[in-house]
């Protein structure tokens, strides 16, 4: 590959750019205070805590160096959550079809540059968005077309102007832009929360209403800065691609050979007389007379007997390629490391950033292991990691919170925690229990832990004070704190050791799988409709995670890792291997004939 088509390459991936973008900035408007207060998923009163969770009006509290709103749920909607963030992918589903359609009448440069813009609008009234959620989801409906229509023609423009032998290679590029994408959406809105969530003292304006109901604004800036960028690069995907040439295969197509002769010439920086261009003219100029001779192909063919077994195969390898856990993790892994116990800047900045980094090393890894191994055998290794990953998940996330369950507030049993729980102050020379088994002393602050004591084992009243209390409160909290720390990482690990594994196996696996399914006539049409299940199945998951979450908690990783059980047996009996096979060759393993 030469520099031009390098520079082409990189400019026609942007598109995904966009998209990983939109995944990664989602994640932290999520969680920025503004937003849940704006859509009414919280509310904040003025108060402020620390890491600690405790008011920092007590005045026996020393730690102020940082601090947070405290913001009180009010009755989670976790279905609405999920609706705001999937109408995105709602509206992928209808722009892969109509880019398809226009594919037909013009050429993908063109059709790309206008879903750049189509991403830029979405964008601007995402940002704009007042009083209701119904615009915001309007918004990200109209992005989520721009970004439909995106998955459809980039890769394909990008196949038709690329060198032949690296063509699968330069098509996976398209998803290491997704990755790179997350990376650089999670670090820019992960400094504006920092910026805005981080001691806020300064954007905050309280009303003024009675104290028993004192209900404070925050200034909404942050989420709509947040959102508003993404407009940044859709304009930039129609700058850069307003300077790209046309595909040399739609040139042929529409009769202008000599056009398609210096496109050709251009992009191997030669000349129109060089043997190279010649023989690439050739060769297009055949494919281009041979889909004519073949006539155009319908979507009804794709159920035909020759191409219903390929289409079934694409379909749901796309199906299960979001089913594996992929986009509760992209969309939801601030909530998740949060529902562990990390800290609020550990949960929104630090990890989701290094987790993404490991997206994006894989996602290059994988784009040139895609070539040197086979598909299904790469399918088949990262069925069986993802399945045992989600299982750790599941179970390090549910270790944590048993560790945590003071937390939580729920019930404990006394004959069994009893005794685990006591703890002896060495500063107050007595023994204390973290549960309500015994006589009450103290609700240490938000209730997440309840100091007690044992009458029988004196005879005095406890003379202790609150700041004495608040330091019992603290040595607990600790104590369970430390108890939880090795499962906590334990769990983070396992989020990154997936999306290491995804990376590298089930990420660009099936985007180049399903190109080598089906014959020229039909591949536009075949990899459309396997997009179009990608962003089907992507929405439902989406849409009930938080819902999933909020019923089930971190078991909803066991309903991930029996998907890969699934996908595991779909590949095994269902896939053929595809790598270095000629497309008759794959006609017969997918028609059942002998060779």
């Amino acid at each position: 590959m030469n520099g031009y088509q390098f520079v082409v390459t990189l400019a026609a991936s942007c598109g995904g750019l966009l998209y990983g973008y939109e995944i990664g900035v989602m994640n932290v408007v999520l969680v920025m205070d503004a937003f849940r207060t704006f859509f009414d998923f919280s509310q904040w009163k003025g108060v402020m805590e620390n890491e600690m969770k405790d008011d920092i009006k007590n005045t026996f509290v020393t730690d102020k160096s940082t601090v947070y709103r405290q913001l009180e749920e009010k009755g989670k909607k976790p279905f609405l959550e999920g609706f705001i963030t999937s109408s995105f992918l709602f509206g992928a589903i209808f722009g892969a079809l109509i880019s398809s359609y226009l594919s037909n009448t013009s050429s993908s440069q063109k059709i790309i540059m206008v879903t750049g813009l189509i991403f830029s609008l979405g964008s601007l009234i995402q940002s704009a968005t007042f009083y209701s959620f119904i615009l915001l989801s309007l918004g990200r409906f109209i992005s989520g077309m721009a970004i439909g229509g995106i998955s459809v023609l980039c890769p394909t423009y990008i196949a038709e102007v690329a060198p032949a032998r690296i063509r699968n290679t330069v098509i996976s590029c398209y998803q290491f832009m997704v990755a790179l994408g997350i990376v650089v959406a999670t670090a820019i809105n992960g400094l504006i929360w920092y910026h805005t969530n981080v001691n806020p003292t300064a954007t905050a304006s309280t009303t003024t209403q009675s104290s028993a109901n004192q209900t404070t604004t925050i200034n909404n800036m942050e989420w709509r800065l947040a959102l508003g960028l993404q407009i940044v690069p859709g304009l930039l995907l129609t700058l850069f691609t307003y300077f790209l040439p046309t595909s040399p295969r739609y040139l042929c197509s529409q009769n202008k050979d000599k056009e398609a002769i210096r496109v050709l010439a251009k992009l191997n920086s030669t000349s129109s007389n060089d043997l190279l261009v010649q023989e690439e003219y050739k060769a297009t100029i055949a494919s281009v007379t041979g889909m004519e001779a073949l006539g155009k192909s319908t979507y009804k063919e794709l159920f035909n007997r020759r191409n219903g077994r390929r289409s079934f195969t694409a379909f749901f390898i796309q199906f299960f390629q979001q089913c594996t856990g992929i986009n509760a993790i992209l969309y939801y892994q601030t909530q998740l490391y949060q529902g562990v116990g990390f800290s609020k800047i550990m949960s929104t900045v630090i990890l989701p950033i290094l987790n993404n980094c490991v997206y994006f090393v894989s996602s290059f890894i994988g784009m040139f292991h895609v070539q040197r191994m086979g598909r299904k055998q790469l399918l088949i290794i990262g069925g069986v990691l993802l399945l045992l990953i989600n299982i750790s998940i599941s179970s390090t996330a549910n270790h944590t919170l048993d560790h945590f369950k003071f937390r939580l507030n729920e019930e404990i049993d006394c004959t069994r925690d009893k005794h685990d729980m006591a703890y002896f102050s060495k500063e107050l020379q007595y023994t204390f229990y973290g549960n309500d088994c015994h006589e009450t002393l103290v609700t240490c602050s938000d209730q997440r832990n309840v100091i007690s004591y044992d009458p029988t084992t004196t005879t005095t009243t406890v003379p202790f004070t609150s700041d004495q209390l608040y330091t019992v409160c603290h040595e607990m909290d600790a104590l369970r704190y430390a108890k939880g720390n090795f499962r906590r990482y334990l769990f983070a690990g396992s989020l990154f050791a997936f999306m290491f594994v995804y990376g590298c196996t089930w990420d660009p696996v099936p985007k180049v799988y399903q190109a080598e399914l089906f014959p020229l006539r039909m591949r536009v049409k075949g990899m459309t409709f396997s997009t179009v299940s990608q962003f089907i199945s992507s929405w439902i998951i989406v849409l009930v995670t938080p819902l999933l979450l909020k019923v089930w908690g971190m078991h909803v990783f066991l309903l991930f890792s029996a998907c890969c059980y699934l996908a595991l047996m779909f590949t095994l009996f269902f896939c053929v291997e595809s790598n270095g096979l000629s497309m008759e060759e794959i006609d017969e393993e997918m028609m059942f004939i002998k060779s």
